[in-house]
């Protein structure tokens, strides 16, 4: 469980990532 945690967590920073990449653009 702990790890499908950390790769929810993963995903939303690598979502953050690409909306400040878009919004940066």
């Amino acid at each position: 469980m702990h790890d499908d945690d950390e790769r929810v967590v993963f995903e939303a920073a690598e979502g953050e990532e690409v909306k400040f990449q878009a919004t940066s653009y």
